[in-house]
């Protein structure tokens, strides 16, 4: 008849049904680890690849050494004044480059990067030369320079290019004002950037290099009978660290 139920004979039994839906969490606990080792054996697999692109060139630690080298451009500016009231010119230089010579310390970082420190002492020296009449006179007094750079290395072989950015400092030392000599400039500016770049040689635990670095300076503070340093100096250094 329409509408009857079906028959009790025409059910699927309980215990049939458990067991199909069973079979079927079975088959996908097995998808799910066949997944699962495919892609646990494809990041193994991968991983020397993966790991080669962030690899560190060194361990981080810390280097100590010394860095020496020559200035390539002059400190000051080179001024003639005529004084009309003895009817002579006056003259103020400086005489020579002086050599740079200091301590170093270096963090080295992961991804090819460093941070380095230097303590850089040079001697400095202005002279004040009148064309007639009068003796001139020369002053010498030391500039502390303070470097701390940003280093990155472009590779990580033994033989490995680099490049460094970041501020520098100096500090001036000098003696008391005298008598037709020109004044210690104290006013130097005290803050400026440096940029530069070198070779990085690696023998052993030794590490050695030359490099060239470009210091821009800030505006030297007003200063009287003294004259103005140049603010874009070069300088060419030499440094030994282990």
């Amino acid at each position: 008849m329409i509408g009857r139920p079906r028959p009790n004979a025409c059910r699927i039994p309980a215990w049939l049904e458990r067991e199909s839906y069973m079979n079927k969490v079975n088959q996908y606990l097995t998808t799910a680890k066949w997944i699962l080792s495919r892609s646990i054996l494809i990041v193994f697999l991968s991983e020397p690849v993966l790991f080669a692109q962030f690899k560190v060139t060194e361990s981080v630690g810390v280097s100590v050494g010394v860095k020496a080298g020559l200035p390539l451009t002059d400190s000051f500016r080179s001024v003639t004044e005529p004084l009309p009231a003895l009817g002579i010119t006056e003259r103020e230089f400086s005489r020579a480059k002086h050599y740079l010579l200091g301590p170093s310390v270096e963090l080295y970082l992961p991804m090819h990067f460093s941070i380095e420190a230097d303590g850089l002492y040079r001697r400095e020296d202005i002279t004040r030369e009148f064309s007639a009449i009068l003796q001139g006179g020369s002053r010498e007094f030391g500039v502390w320079e303070i470097p701390i750079l940003a280093k990155y290395r472009l590779s990580s072989s033994l033989l490995g290019p680099f490049l460094e950015l970041g501020p520098a400092f100096r500090a001036v030392q000098g003696g008391a004002p005298e008598f037709r000599v020109p004044d210690t400039p104290t006013g130097l500016s005290a803050a400026g950037v440096t940029v530069g770049g070198g070779l990085s040689v690696k023998v052993r635990h030794l590490n050695f290099g030359p490099e060239f670095r470009y210091t821009h300076w800030g505006s030297d503070e007003k200063m009287s009978n003294s004259i103005p340093s140049l603010r874009n100096q070069v300088e060419f250094l030499v440094g030994l660290s282990f």
